[in-house]
């Protein structure tokens, strides 16, 4: 069954102009995210890139939704993104105000009850953890934004708004996975690597975040940006053979292994922090978007958008199947 609406030239500009005002309010999500170092740019990028859309001719005529891969209510995702940005932030606040390392307990570690594997991280340099720590940084960043450029792509640009809400919620999932989940810095005090470092001062040892160390967060982000993008990349190319999305996800997994040599140079965490980080994020990078896939195979019906414009005129369908 079909219901079909059409709307005027008039009654679009005005549509659009609503759209308009609902995305700006959406910035002011952000106060949220004030000290949260995964989340802060996102929601940013995001209304950069809407305000980078176009309505011309050129666009509208492309404007029309093919196959839906994904299922996304745009207000339980929006909801879960903005709950998720505040109960992180409030999260991250309280994981900084751990107790403070006493220069007795720095007197009694020892080197030899590190485990073996993570006891590279004794072996830094300590010239390089400056270089190394602006490196994650930009590797982390980098990564998170790296979902945009999905938007080159000609069929996923069509459900750019749901996509960018999609991964907006994931982002939100796995930052208050690192925060509040018994994996994560809430149930475990490892020490940071820098703690052992007879060389730097107490005052680089002893903030309440040196008890952060499992796991890594940066790790985690930056996975999580990296897979999302294979995975929503091949779940709209189905046609792309097993190797070509094999390639795909061997990329992916590039960023999250250089942040994390670069995380260990820096003395932030051990190699298990790292490795933990990196498989927490491209588990739920891959699990989220597969969740709302398989919630759209279930459920058929959907809302398509086509719009057009030309001389005699111009309308935008909303078109209601189920």
């Amino acid at each position: 069954m079909t219901v079909f609406a059409a709307l005027s030239t008039a009654n679009l500009a005005r549509f659009t102009r609503t759209i308009n005002r609902i995305i700006n309010r959406m910035s002011t999500v952000i106060v949220f995210t004030e000290n949260n170092f995964m989340l802060r740019p996102l929601l940013l990028l995001f209304c950069l890139f809407y305000g980078s859309i176009t309505y011309s001719q050129s666009s509208l005529d492309t404007l029309s939704t093919t196959a839906e891969i994904y299922r996304v209510n745009s207000w339980i995702s929006a909801g879960i993104t903005a709950v998720g940005l505040a109960s992180n932030s409030y999260r991250f606040r309280q994981l900084q105000r751990k107790p403070e390392l006493t220069q007795t307990e720095i007197d009694q570690l020892d080197r030899s009850a590190v485990p073996g594997f993570d006891r590279i991280g004794l072996r830094q340099h300590l010239d390089q953890v400056e270089s190394a720590t602006r490196n994650s940084n930009i590797i982390l960043w980098t990564s998170t934004a790296l979902p945009l450029g999905l938007f080159l792509d000609r069929r996923i640009r069509q459900d750019w708004f749901d996509i960018s809400l999609l991964y907006l919620q994931t982002q939100a999932i796995a930052s208050n996975f690192y925060a509040w989940s018994p994996l994560g810095p809430t149930v475990f005090d490892r020490l940071r690597p820098r703690a052992y470092y007879d060389e730097l001062p107490l005052a680089e040892k002893e903030s309440g975040g040196t008890r952060n160390s499992f796991f890594s967060g940066h790790a985690s982000s930056t996975a999580v940006g990296s897979f999302f993008f294979a995975k929503v990349l091949t779940d709209y190319h189905p046609e792309w053979s097993t190797g070509r999305k094999a390639l795909v996800y061997s990329l992916a997994s590039v960023p999250p292994i250089l942040v994390s040599i670069e995380r260990v140079r820096a003395l932030r965490h051990w190699p298990s922090d790292t490795i933990v980080g990196s498989l927490v994020g491209a588990g739920i990078g891959l699990l989220i978007p597969h969740l709302h896939q398989r919630w759209a195979a279930k459920h058929r019906s959907r809302l398509l958008v086509n719009a057009n414009y030309g001389a005699a005129g111009g309308g935008l369908g909303l078109q209601l199947q189920f």
